[in-house]
């Protein structure tokens, strides 16, 4: 068969689709340019760990952070003209958000249904632009029967995703932008679920740029689309367990399977630790923060090296409404909590240096949301931990915290304690975190502060005193030196720097300093 017979079989193809070239191109001119235009660039810094070219298609960059602002914006647009001012939707959470954000400048009324398990920042969202949000317990195709209930009830426009064909032209202007810049790529991977995005852009590609493979990309736990175009019939599941909930279908819809069988290559199956690992990825090679769904072609690309080796392949980052705290539990904390990423989680070796061990959530044992000071390494030992020895008990805690209260010294090899009977300045054996998941001696909020024992504080504080006093000194005598009662305090032996703020001469912070602590001692050399 020739080019010309291969083109034509095409184009009969795709009049078995319910999409239509000619619409989506009008589309193209009826939605806000705010969700049009969107970049495509090479990530070089991606390819030499993925061993092909890559290229992002950015649909994160508009005011809902998804694709779905796209076909949200012809729905309303329509409803408008019409003069339907009412419309009720089941969403995950981004399809909501965004017909929310379409409808409120034309006068619709927008009520969305969801479960109450989806993405609480999602949700946030749809309420704050405006929507009647309404929660149902169970999965999103209970929020779909839900939201079909109230359209009937309430003789308002359903807005069904991937049925309706807006949402699918709408998705279907990204193909149109990918074929219109002289693509030199061979391979586009595209998020499935619904299958709004993947029959939109793979009708534009098959018409436009026939060479370009399209492969649809869903995770394992959520198979349902996959499975269904891979055995050419509706094939449902009982459940959908991923954390990428913005393709967790379980009831695929027959006419968009239709159209999938024939703009689809492929469509693979990919596991939850190279979603991860692809989220990890793009933040830290693109400096993207992604939604699971986002990071699927990344995934593919990771479980399939050999398939992609040498190619040229554009994958499409759809959405970015993601819950910060979920989203530090995959890819691991990074900032102010201090933790390092789960690595044994996304399939990455451990970086050198690594503090602490992650627990089952990503995070580094010790480590509290809030605590803004770097927890022990695990194993190292502070000089105040080196001659520790087994708890004395109540009587002797309170002994011993007298006697520092006192001022006097402690017997230097027994642990400081606290009011509490706790002993500080010593770790926990063998390294491991104690019920509350901390170091022992460590706890969040107080830093290192506390391990080197209450009489470090002591100590720390009567330099304080004695500082104030020279400072104090140094006004009346007109001679008001910051800088030197800075210095004066460095050669206390107080590592990592000084703070100096109005005329008082403070400690940096205990994160800063790197060096074991050690003794107070006044110009002569003698301990204070």
């Amino acid at each position: 068969m020739s080019v010309g017979c291969k083109g034509g079989a095409r184009l009969s193809a795709m009049r078995r689709t319910r999409l239509d070239t000619a619409r989506i191109r009008a589309a193209a001119r009826m939605i806000d340019p705010v969700f049009l235009g969107t970049p495509l660039y090479r990530c070089d810094a991606l390819e030499p760990r993925l061993g092909c070219a890559v290229s992002i298609k950015l649909e994160t960059a508009n005011p809902v952070r998804s694709f779905k602002g796209r076909g949200t914006e012809l729905v309303t647009r329509l409803l408008a003209e019409d003069g339907r001012r009412a419309v009720v939707c089941a969403s995950a959470g981004n399809l909501g958000q965004a017909l929310a954000w379409s409808a409120r400048g034309r006068g619709v009324d927008v009520t969305v249904v969801a479960s109450r398990f989806a993405t609480a920042v999602k949700l946030d969202r749809i309420r704050a632009l405006g929507a009647t949000l309404e929660l149902v317990d169970g999965d999103h195709e209970s929020a779909r029967e839900r939201a079909a209930a109230l359209a009937r009830a309430d003789g308002i426009r359903l807005l069904e995703d991937s049925l309706d064909i807006e949402t699918c032209e709408g998705a279907a202007t990204i193909g149109l932008e990918l074929a219109e810049s002289a693509p030199s790529f061979d391979a586009v991977l595209i998020a499935l679920g619904g299958g709004a995005l993947a029959t939109g852009v793979g009708h534009v590609l098959k018409e436009l740029a026939p060479h370009v493979e399209v492969i649809c990309v869903q995770p394992s736990g959520a198979p349902a689309m996959t499975r269904s175009w891979r055995g050419r019939r509706v094939v449902t599941t009982d459940s959908a367990v991923t954390i990428a909930d913005g393709v967790a279908g379980r009831c695929p819809i027959p006419a968009v399977l239709d159209d999938l069988l024939v703009v689809a290559d492929d469509a693979v199956l990919v596991e939850e630790a190279s979603i991860i690992a692809g989220m990890r990825m793009l933040l830290d090679h693109a400096g993207l923060v992604v939604e699971p769904s986002a990071a699927l072609g990344i995934a593919a690309i990771l479980e399939d090296r050999d398939r992609f080796a040498g190619r040229h392949v554009v994958t499409i980052v759809c959405g970015s409404n993601v819950d910060l705290e979920a989203y530090h539990s995959w890819v691991g904390a990074v900032g102010a909590v201090g933790a390092a990423p789960d690595r044994k989680l996304c399939g990455l070796p451990a970086p050198p240096g690594a503090w602490g061990r992650g627990d089952e959530r990503g995070h580094v044992r010790g480590a509290r949301a809030g605590r803004t000071r770097p927890p022990v390494p695990t194993g190292e030992v502070t000089s105040r931990q080196q001659h520790a020895r087994p708890d004395h008990g109540q009587e002797g805690a309170r002994e011993r915290e007298q006697a520092l209260h006192d001022g006097g010294d402690r017997h230097p090899e027994a642990g400081v304690h606290d009011g509490a009977g706790r002993r500080h300045g010593r770790q926990a054996p063998d390294d491991e975190p104690d019920q509350d998941g901390d170091i022992a001696g460590v706890r969040a909020g107080r830093g290192l502060r506390r391990l080197r024992g209450a009489q470090a504080h002591h100590e720390e504080q009567q330099c304080r005193d004695d500082d104030d006093d020279r400072v104090r000194d140094q006004e009346q005598d007109g001679d008001h030196d910051v800088d030197q009662a800075g210095r004066a305090f460095a050669d206390r032996g107080i590592g990592g720097g000084v703070l100096a703020v109005r005329g008082r001469c403070g400690h940096a912070p205990t994160a800063a300093r790197s060096e074991p602590f050690r003794p107070l001692r006044d110009r002569t050399g003698a301990r204070l």
